[in-house]
């Protein structure tokens, strides 16, 4: 009797939401997803929703399959298969954007960008929520999947933040508000408790624990009674770091254990491996390297084989490994982790990556985001009328002979109107090209004036005179190439002409390998 009840108010909140009648078996199926999640039991949701995306394919609805398709990948990135989370959320992201359902699409790229997120990829992850933020703006759209962007992209910005630059704190806190107040205006009390946990972070991160603690704990009590235990294990993990950083290390260790139990406790590998990688880096903190190590090969294991182990997890795993087997005194498994981190290892990369990351969040604030969300409009209208075309063709087809003069007149007036609309977003296209080339003429001419400073200098060496100059030439070329991409609209516009002439290729190779000397090894 009480299983009926409940799906039928399931029933009437899925009817409200889509405007169109549903399978009981498909609701039936997702409350035992949406039960299952909270275990979590991810094994056993995934039947479900793969019997959910079999039975949305049999019914002509596109909201139904696209919310199918959403879910199987969104249990897929659970379980750490990111391939098969890909190629689902994919599918869901093409349904959703060809037949204008905001819904459907942010859900599925909030799966997508929680794998670049996973990854350490945080250019990728901030482009990807961004995103998704966009669409909300533009068709209005309020939904969890939009208020859990928000949410990550507060998270992305706390973990990339310098020592030299905490300004990305109060930004993630701006993200972690407004994702809060799209949760309260949605009524979603889930999202309105993990709310409470990431402002607990941000406090966190500014030491003041004092305030941090009473929205962790208002958390815990609601996610305890909710029974959801991922949640529950991440108010751990944060109360350990406060307690750790207040050196109360019985303490810290109680909530890191209980964090561990809690997860191990669902069988889920993914989960059990970050547990583990957490555990351990607590006990290197409190010079427990011996007892950390056990922990640390138990992560590595499964990083190591699963597509969930990007290089930057293996890599801070290798290091804790063979720091940890150094304290201990074991040089040998030490220099045998230390030649694996090398393999993951691209300093050059983290460093541009984390700038590029920063960069790309103060932009997006000032000039991107309005250019994405004139891209997008032009991008719907383009299609809108695209389809106005093939349904005019359509018509038109199925009109008398006497009418085709009418017809042709009427498809090349449609066919004027679509090619206005590609000329505009070409133009917005090269529009931003030109603005990021303007934004890299100013790094460069503050790189070059040093350059030329130093080579004026008179007690330079033969060796540093030789770099500076090949610095200079490089430099040099780089604005070339600047010059050339913002060359790009007049070239379009017929401005240039080919002006081709000879010249000899060992003069152009020989300039070509001057740039390389630095890097070629010398006998």
């Amino acid at each position: 009797m009480i299983k009926n009840i409940l799906v039928l108010i399931l029933t009437s909140i899925y009817i409200s939401s889509f405007g169109q009648n549903i399978p009981i078996e498909f609701l039936t199926n997702q409350s035992q997803i949406d039960s299952l999640l909270k275990i979590p039991a991810y094994d056993d949701a995934l039947l479900l929703a793969l019997q959910n995306l079999k039975i949305a394919k049999k019914t002509s609805s596109y909201v139904l399959l696209g919310k199918a398709q959403g879910e199987v990948a969104n249990l897929y990135f659970h379980k750490g298969n990111y391939d098969s989370t890909q190629s689902y959320a994919k599918k869901a992201v093409a349904l959703g954007m060809e037949n204008n359902l905001p819904e459907v699409t942010t859900r599925a790229l909030l799966s997508i960008g929680n794998i670049h997120y996973s990854k350490f990829e945080d250019v990728d992850a901030i482009a990807t929520y961004q995103q998704i933020d966009s669409i909300a703006e533009f068709s209005g759209e309020k939904n969890p999947y939009v208020v859990k962007a928000l949410f990550n992209l507060g998270k992305v910005l706390l973990r990339t933040y310098s020592v030299q630059d905490t300004s990305y704190i109060g930004k993630s806190e701006g993200y972690f508000r407004s994702a809060l107040k799209m949760a309260s205006e949605i009524n979603d009390s889930n999202q309105e408790h993990y709310g409470y946990i990431m402002l607990g972070n941000i406090f966190g991160q500014r030491k003041e624990y004092q305030k941090a603690k009473p929205y962790f704990k208002k958390s815990l009590a609601y996610f305890k009674n909710n029974g959801s235990i991922e949640n529950v294990a991440n108010i751990y993990w944060s109360l350990g770091i406060i307690e750790t950083d207040l050196k109360n290390y019985d303490q810290a260790d109680a909530y890191y254990k209980k964090r561990l139990a809690l997860l191990t406790g669902t069988g889920d590998p993914h989960q059990i491996a970050n547990a583990n990688r957490v555990y351990a880096g607590f006990l290197q903190r409190i010079n427990s390297y011996k007892e950390a190590i056990p922990y640390l090969e138990e992560a590595y294991d499964y990083f190591e084989q699963s597509d969930a182990g990007s290089s930057g997890i293996l890599l801070g795993v290798t290091k804790s490994l063979a720091e940890s087997y150094g304290r201990t005194g074991d040089f040998e498994q030490a220099v045998k982790f230390y030649r694996l981190s090398l393999v993951h290892q691209d300093s050059l990369e983290a460093r541009k990556q984390k700038s590029l990351a920063l960069d790309l969040e103060a932009k997006y604030q000032t000039q991107k985001r309005e250019q994405e969300i004139a891209l997008l409009k032009s991008q719907n209208e383009l299609a809108e009328q695209q389809k106005r075309n093939q349904r005019n063709l359509f018509l038109g087809g199925l009109g008398l002979t006497s009418l085709a003069g009418l017809f042709l007149f009427v498809l090349y007036r449609n066919h004027q109107k679509t090619n206005k609309k590609l000329r505009e977003l070409d133009v917005a296209k090269s529009n931003f090209f030109a603005n990021i080339s303007h934004e890299l003429r100013t790094p460069l001419s503050l790189i070059q004036g040093p350059v030329e400073q130093q080579l004026e200098r008179a007690g330079l060496s033969q060796e540093d005179r030789r770099n500076l100059t090949i610095a200079k030439k490089n430099t040099q070329q780089l604005a070339t190439l600047v010059d050339q991409l913002l060359d790009l609209s007049k070239l379009k516009s017929g401005f240039y002409k080919l002006n081709v002439s000879k010249a000899l290729l060992s003069t152009f190779l020989k300039s070509q390998a001057e740039s390389c000397v630095l890097s070629a090894p010398k006998k």
